[in-house]
């Protein structure tokens, strides 16, 4: 997501040389968020709440952004996510009762017990 400018000016999260600057103590930081959950103890969704932002607005300048996927890549975090995810997947022909469809869309964990 782009920058913009109404937003920096008005709600005084700032971007001076490619770098945020916190609203609380005024240092540059290149992911906000994670500044202030862990200095200031707030999330980056109470931030953005508290300063009329979007929800999707990144608090993460875009080189940042770019060099935690180019590391992502590199380690082959894609083929790590796809192994571990390999539990948890439904396996093809497996039939769901209409308990277990009904209990899935309620969001409930599913287990090999018979829900009830």
């Amino acid at each position: 997501m782009t920058y913009n400018q109404s937003y920096q000016i008005q709600d005084k999260i700032r971007v001076v040389a490619g770098l945020f600057i916190c609203p609380y103590c005024q240092e540059s930081f290149r992911a906000l968020a994670y500044h202030t959950r862990q200095v200031h103890n707030t999330t980056g969704r109470e931030l953005r709440l508290k300063f009329g932002l979007p929800l999707n607005y990144s608090l993460q300048t875009p080189e940042l952004k770019e060099l935690r996927r180019q590391q992502a890549l590199k380690n082959k975090m894609d083929k790590q996510l796809e192994k571990a995810g390999v539990k948890t997947r439904f396996k093809q022909g497996f039939k769901q009762s209409k308990e277990m469809i009904k209990a899935i869309s309620r969001g409930h964990t599913i287990s090999s017990r018979r829900i009830e």
